[in-house]
This record gives C-alpha cells, sequence and structure tokens, in this order.
C-alpha cells in the first residue's frame, strides 16, 4: 500500500475520528484516580492520532516516502516493468511509449535496477525520450543524465514534484536538448552516509558502477565519456557531483541544485561530496564541468557551494548561479532544473547511429576561471551563463539561459524589478 495514496489518508481520518468519539465516551464513566489515567491515556491518543495524521498529510504532499519500505530505511518503489537481459522493454511498455511519442512525449518507466557488483537490488525511474520508440530511434544510441532526489525522498519525487517528463520533453521538443535517456536510482537514505561505500552499503559502486554498466547492456545507451551527466536536488546534488568526481571516467558533467556538502559544517559525515572541499583528503583525478546553483538566503547551501567552487575552479570550468531569494524547497529547484538541463545538454552529444568505441575512456578538459560579479540579462548574460564546450547544442544554449532568466526570478525573488535573478557566486 502507498503512503501517498488515498487509502491510508482515509485510514488515519478513521482512525483519528474513532479515537475522538471513544474519548468522549469514556470521559464520565470513570471516577477517581482510573477517571486521571484513563482519560490521560485517552488524551494522548488523540495527540498521536492528530500528529500521524498531520505527518501523512504532508508525506502526501512532498512526497517523502511512498511506501513502507522505504519509511523503515528500504528503498520501496514499483518493479512493473524490469528490462530484460536483451535489452527490450515488454510489450505493453513498448506500445505505450510509441503511443505516447506519436504526441511528441517521452516515456517514465518504473524497473527494478539491480547492482552486480554491490549486490544491490532497488527500484528505480527510467525516462525514455519520445525518439527512443520511433522507427529512426531504433538505430539510434542516446546520452544518460543520471538524476539524484532528497533525502528524505525517492525517485517519484522527480517526477510528482520536479516534473522530469514534461521538463525534458518541452526541452527537447524546443531544441535545447538532444534526446536523451534519464534515469532516477535510489540510494541509502542513512544520514551522513547517502551515495558512498560506508555504513554497510555500496551505494558509490551501485551508482557509479552498477547503474551505468546495467543500463549499457539493458538499453540503447552511449558508452563514451561525453555522454554522461549527472544532476540532483539537496542531498542528491551532493550525490550528482560526488558520484561524477568519484568516477571520472563515466561522467562528463554535473549539475547541483542546492547541496550543502555537510563536512564543511564539521559534522564529519561521509556523504558523496563531503571529501570534495577537504583538499588534501581528497584529490580527484578529473573533475566534471560542474553547475552549481544555490540561493542567498539558503544559508548552509550558499556555504557548501563557495567552498566546492572555490576548490574545483582552478580544475575545471565552473559555472555558479545564485538566486537573491528563494528557500530550501520543491519550487525553487523545479524552476532552477530547467537552465541545469540545458546547461548539461549543451555538454553532450546527440544520438550516436553506431555503438561508441572504446567506452569509458577518459578525457581531459581545460580548467576555466570562474567569473564573479553581476550577471546582466540578455544574450550576452547567457552565453557567460552557460559556457558551451559542446557543438550539438551550442547554438540554443545561450537562448536558453535567457529564456529561463524569468522561471529563475519568479522561483527565486518577486518584484527584482531590473536587477538580475542571477549572480555569479564569489570564490572568496
Amino acid at each position: 500500500m502507498s503512503l501517498t495514496g488515498l487509502p491510508v489518508l482515509l485510514v488515519l481520518l478513521a482512525a483519528a475520528g474513532t479515537i475522538c468519539w471513544a474519548t468522549g465516551w469514556v470521559w464520565q464513566r470513570f471516577a477517581g484516580p482510573a477517571a486521571f489515567v484513563v482519560r490521560s491515556v485517552m488524551l494522548l491518543l488523540v495527540m498521536a492520532s492528530g500528529a500521524v495524521l498531520s505527518a501523512d498529510i504532508a508525506n502526501r504532499h512532498y512526497g517523502f516516502y511512498t511506501s513502507f519500505a522505504e519509511l523503515t530505511g528500504g528503498t520501496g518503489g514499483a518493479t512493473a516493468a524490469a528490462p530484460s537481459l536483451d535489452g527490450s522493454l515488454d510489450a505493453a511498455t513498448t506500445a505505450r511509449g510509441r503511443r505516447l511519442a506519436q504526441a511528441g512525449h517521452g516515456t517514465v518507466v518504473w524497473l527494478q535496477l539491480n547492482g552486480a557488483r554491490s549486490h544491490t537490488r532497488r527500484a528505480g525511474l527510467l525516462y525514455l525520450p519520445a525518439a527512443y520508440f520511433t522507427s529512426a530511434g531504433t538505430s539510434l544510441r542516446f546520452s544518460i543524465i543520471e538524476v539524484f532526489h532528497g533525502n528524505p525522498g525517492g525517485p517519484g519525487n522527480w517526477t510528482r514534484q520536479m516534473h522530469l517528463a514534461a521538463t525534458l520533453d518541452g526541452e527537447i521538443a524546443a531544441g535545447r536538448m538532444p534526446p536523451v535517456i534519464a534515469v532516477a536510482p535510489s540510494y541509502t537514505r542513512t544520514v551522513g552516509g547517502e551515495c558512498v561505500n560506508a555504513r554497510g552499503s555500496a551505494d558509490d559502486t551501485y551508482l557509479g558502477v552498477d547503474i551505468p554498466t546495467l543500463l549499457a547492456k539493458s538499453f540503447r545507451v552511449r558508452t563514451d565519456v561525453a555522454s554522461w551527466a549527472t544532476i540532483g536536488y539537496s542531498t542528491g546534488a551532493n550525490c550528482a557531483v560526488g558520484v561524477a568526481v568519484h568516477h571520472p571516467g563515466t561522467y562528463t558533467a554535473a549539475a547541483s541544485l542546492a547541496g550543502d556538502y555537510p563536512s564543511r559544517r564539521g559534522h564529519g559525515h561521509a556523504s558523496a561530496g563531503a571529501d570534495l572541499i577537504a583538499a588534501p583528503r581528497f584529490v580527484p583525478p578529473r573533475w566534471p564541468a560542474l553547475y552549481l546553483m544555490t540561493s542567498r538566503q539558503d544559508r548552509a547551501s550558499l556555504a557548501g557551494v563557495r567552498a566546492l567552487a572555490h576548490a574545483a575552479s582552478a580544475s575545471t570550468p565552473v559555472t555558479t548561479v545564485l538566486l537573491p531569494a528563494g528557500g530550501h524547497n520543491w519550487r525553487v529547484w523545479s524552476a532552477a532544473s530547467i537552465p541545469a538541463f540545458d546547461w548539461l545538454a549543451a555538454r553532450l552529444p546527440a544520438p550516436l547511429a553506431a555503438p561508441a568505441t572504446d567506452p569509458f575512456t577518459v578525457t581531459t578538459r581545460p580548467a576555466a576561471a570562474m567569473g564573479t560579479g553581476r550577471l546582466p540579462t540578455g544574450p550576452r548574460a547567457a552565453r557567460r551563463l552557460l559556457p558551451v564546450t559542446s557543438t550539438c547544442c551550442a547554438a540554443d544554449a545561450a537562448a536558453t539561459a535567457a529564456t529561463q532568466l524569468p522561471a529563475l526570478r519568479s522561483a527565486g525573488h518577486r518584484g527584482t524589478g531590473r536587477r538580475s535573478a542571477l549572480r555569479a557566486v564569489p570564490t572568496g
């Protein structure tokens, strides 16, 4: 039973109503010391039922936990459309994908993502673009974006709150992105141990080795290093950067939406990304290109982004986006994800007509100094916001940022007037 479903809400409403009725019924039926004990117990039950009901309403709205397995520390999720070893989907999913592709829509599939090296079995989400199901696309191999959810939360947050399919459909249709496949795996929800090989989990191996290997075997994906990227929000932003840096032979770019990198505050966390700002504890052999978004009012994220930008800017191109206002919430992340996806698209190649040779080859990229100061609006500002190193989307990347500035402005700050909604984060 889904924790975000209507049946759970109805059961909790019925339980709360029954407890309130029972409290009134027994209130006058006891006297003396027994009355005090019974009334105290019933009042505690009333308060507990109200707290549980409130928690369920909040969970339904934010989608923190979708199943009892997730609530108790598992991963949960549906497994209705697992890919077979020959890379094919079942007939019903394929038929649905072809039907949606006729309208230009991609297909979202729940599937089981089982890691061979990490011995991890978890459910996840897969977005397949419309081109994947067209006759022309049957001979193509597609780039991959690995997307990471926050904690608490799960892969389903990318479809419910972040509107992953609608966002990618829109950007692909507008020509700002090549058709890409997006995968949303799950990771351990132990606070401080997310996305790393620690505390009894093998998350880093699962996310950075098993997921690329599984998709390369089961779907038509490109396997060259320039064709894989990551993105995440909140804790998932830490994972996106950490996994990409720890596996330089797989990922070419990483986008972070409000990551905080908690070890900067001295908490001793082992989560992904924590060691990236603690040199010389960890010096990656190769940094991916980085896109770091935060808000001036999101202080934990702002401190972490500044530290990470300072640590990485000498070794890799770093694009930073600072909203003048906006908290740590879905509205900000959802709006900010659109230009972040377009930034990733500028670094991903178009679908390849033949299998890529020399899979997972490590390539080097020139470092670029990070800009500072105010970013003006307009095409020039867009080019500064989204430096383009790939030829596939260079023509549209600059226009993308300019068109997305209003969306970010409305999500991050109201009434900015002539002031730009985006600023570069200083490295000092």
